[in-house]
């Protein structure tokens, strides 16, 4: 009806120019929140969008953003939309999102099982997150689009910025690495029980190079391959998992999703870590009550992942 936007669109029924454009300016919001201009105060007078304020307001933002290129200005606003003018402005809103892109949404990351002698040390698990050089391995795996993780919150989701506080550096920061490892009880890795580092076959790569730059620090690791079908039970029950590795793509663009991983019960957290803390500070994130109280409670969150307790270690984002 004449009047009201719908929420979808039925090209058989009386949906008009204005309706239909008002539907494809609120995608476009969703899509991409600045593709967009927003209307200037006489927008009615110098677009000659008249007579409805809102259906106006979104044509004129539509008009200026490029969205109606290639369509007759005469016609009436008020008369149904054509299948052929619906399909020329979406023609000209996926070419205007064509370069929009959301880059590094993924990590890939070792993982530590805190109940196993010696990962059960928080500063032997923090000595080895900080003796890795992460860009020495993205460089030797030539892992297209990748690019080191710098903490866990991957660098394309909104509020990377605000959270991440540069604790992990690309390159080895070995002598805080060292220094962790002796506060543990194990300087230069005296006295330290060997460490395994279990992957899959095709990821052996990874680990040989993880083991190599743990080796500098004085840590004694073996690499162990785990068949495919014995690696995810391994994970989820073994008594003698170690080290292992994991990556996790985000389902959608908010930092929850990062760090719920280390969540008590949570079905990713293969670490056996459990923090009342962390939980509760996880669930204060979700009811804040701006996006600032949010991102500050990351940041704490971050902190204990990557300073404190460091049930796991990001490798890189991809």
């Amino acid at each position: 009806t004449v009047g009201k936007t719908p929420t979808t669109f039925d090209p058989y029924g009386q949906i008009t120019r204005y309706q239909a454009i008002s539907m494809v300016v609120r995608a476009a919001d969703d899509l991409q929140h600045d593709l967009l201009p927003v209307p200037s105060a006489d927008w009615e007078s110098e677009s000659g969008w008249t007579g409805d304020p809102t259906h106006g307001a979104n044509a004129a933002r539509a008009e200026s953003g490029g969205l109606l290129d290639g369509l007759d200005f005469s016609l009436d606003p008020y008369r149904p939309m054509t299948r052929g003018e619906v399909a020329q402005i979406l023609h000209n809103l996926i070419a205007k999102l064509t370069y929009a892109s959301n880059p590094l949404r993924s990590i890939l990351f070792l993982g530590f099982n805190v109940q196993q002698p010696p990962l059960d040390k928080p500063q032997v698990r923090l000595a080895l997150s900080l003796a890795l050089d992460r860009q020495a391995i993205v460089a030797a795996l030539g892992i297209p689009g990748s690019a080191p993780a710098t903490g866990w919150l991957a660098a394309g989701i909104p509020g990377f910025a605000q959270i991440n506080q540069g604790l992990l550096q690309p390159t080895s920061q070995g002598a805080q690495a060292a220094a962790a490892l002796a506060a543990a009880g194990y300087p230069g890795g005296a006295g330290l029980p060997e460490i395994k580092i279990q992957v899959l076959v095709s990821q052996q790569a990874l680990a040989d190079l993880i083991k190599t730059q743990w080796q500098a620090i004085g840590v004694n690791a073996t690499v162990v391959l785990v068949p495919w079908t014995e690696y995810w039970p391994l994970l989820a029950g073994g008594t003698d998992l170690y080290v292992f590795r994991l990556g996790w793509v985000a389902g959608f663009n908010d930092p929850y999703e990062y760090y719920t991983l280390f969540r008590t019960g949570s079905s990713w957290n293969f670490t056996r870590w459990s923090s009342e803390t962390y939980d509760q500070l996880l669930d204060q994130a979700l009811a804040a009550s701006s996006e600032a109280d949010a991102l500050a409670i990351y940041r704490q969150l971050e902190e204990i992942l990557i300073e404190e307790e460091v049930p796991a270690t990001p490798l890189y984002w991809f």
